[in-house]
């Protein structure tokens, strides 16, 4: 993209960066796809299960970027009809209990 009135620029145009950017995106779901019929597999396959069978809400929780991604996995996860919250683990709650009552299913997320 040049500017009326400079030099044509040598930086990359708005089409070679963005048809950069989606390449390497789908360069990293094929590596995904790839782990989850591979060594993920079985993790993956209870995970779902465990989620799916849940009784009640799923309950998910996370820290900082963790934390957004969290908030983002509940609140799609309430749109598609599995009933989910975000809990705030940095606040203190009162009658934190019920949070965790029967049939309800936790995911923690974080950087390991």
């Amino acid at each position: 993209m040049t500017r009326p009135g400079s030099e044509p620029s040598t930086r990359p145009t708005s089409k070679n960066l963005g048809e950069n950017v989606v390449r390497i995106e789908a360069e990293a779901l094929r590596a995904l796809a790839d782990r989850l019929a591979g060594p993920m597999a079985g993790d993956f396959e209870r995970a779902v299960e465990l989620l799916y069978c849940c009784a009640g809400r799923i309950v998910v929780t996370g820290m900082g970027k963790s934390g957004l991604i969290a908030r983002k996995i509940a609140a799609t996860l309430t749109s598609t009809g599995s009933p989910a919250l975000f809990f705030i683990l940095r606040k203190p709650y009162t009658g934190t209990s019920e949070w965790w009552s029967a049939g309800r299913r936790g995911c923690a997320l974080g950087q390991w």
